[in-house]
C-alpha cells in the first residue's frame, strides 16, 4: 500500500512540475530519456516547437541532452532551428555549447542563422570563436558568417577569441577580415 501511495504522489509531483516548466509530453520523453516515445511524438506539430516556461523547445533539449540522432529527426519533420530560448541562444548555440561540431554543420547546412545574437550579443560564430573551434570557425566563415558583428561588449569574434588566446581562430578570421580582429582603443 505503501508502495502504491508513494508512486501516486510521485506521478502527481511530476505532473505538476511539468505544469510549472511547461514540459508537454515530447519535453517529458527526452528528459526522462524514453528515446522511442520522443521519438513517436516528434511528429505531432502541437509538440515539436513548443516551448517550456524558460522557452525551451524539443529540439534545444535534444541537443542539450546530447540526443544528436532525436534533434535530426526533429529538424527534418520541421522543429524550427533558429527558435531561441529564454536567454536568446538558439540550438545552434546549443550544439556548439555542446561541442557537437558535425551537427553545427548540420544545422548550417539547413540555414540556421549564424547571425542571430543572444541576450548578450553573442552569435554562433562568436561562441565558436571563443571555445576555439578551428573546424567550425573555417566552416562558418566559408559559409559568409558576418565577422564584424561586435557582442554587448564591442567584441567581435575574432577579438574573443584573441582574449582566449585561441590564435589559430584569430587567423582564420583575420584571413577573411583584417579589420574585425583589431582591438579598438577605448575613449
Amino acid at each position: 500500500m505503501k508502495k502504491i501511495i508513494f508512486a501516486m504522489l510521485a506521478i502527481s509531483s511530476m505532473m505538476f512540475a511539468d505544469k510549472i516548466n511547461g514540459y508537454n509530453e515530447l519535453h517529458d520523453a527526452l528528459f526522462l530519456g524514453n528515446d522511442k516515445k520522443a521519438i513517436s511524438l516528434i511528429t505531432n506539430k502541437n509538440f515539436i516547437n513548443s516551448k517550456t516556461k524558460a522557452g525551451l523547445t524539443p529540439l534545444h533539449m535534444a541537443i542539450k541532452l546530447r540526443k544528436i540522432d532525436i534533434a535530426t529527426k526533429m529538424v527534418e519533420s520541421g522543429a524550427d532551428i533558429n527558435a531561441k530560448d529564454n536567454r536568446g541562444l538558439t540550438p545552434l548555440h546549443y550544439a556548439i555549447a555542446q561541442n557537437q561540431t558535425s551537427f553545427a554543420k548540420y544545422l548550417i547546412g539547413k540555414k540556421a542563422d549564424m547571425d542571430i545574437q543572444n541576450s548578450e550579443g553573442i552569435t554562433p560564430l562568436h561562441q565558436a570563436a571563443y571555445s576555439g573551434d578551428k573546424s567550425l570557425v573555417q566552416y562558418m566563415i566559408d559559409r559568409d558568417a558576418d565577422t564584424e558583428i561586435e557582442n554587448k561588449q564591442g567584441l567581435t569574434a575574432c577579438q574573443l577569441a584573441f582574449v582566449k588566446k585561441n590564435i589559430g581562430v584569430v587567423n582564420i578570421i583575420a584571413s577573411k577580415d583584417r579589420d574585425s580582429c583589431k582591438i579598438k582603443a577605448k575613449r
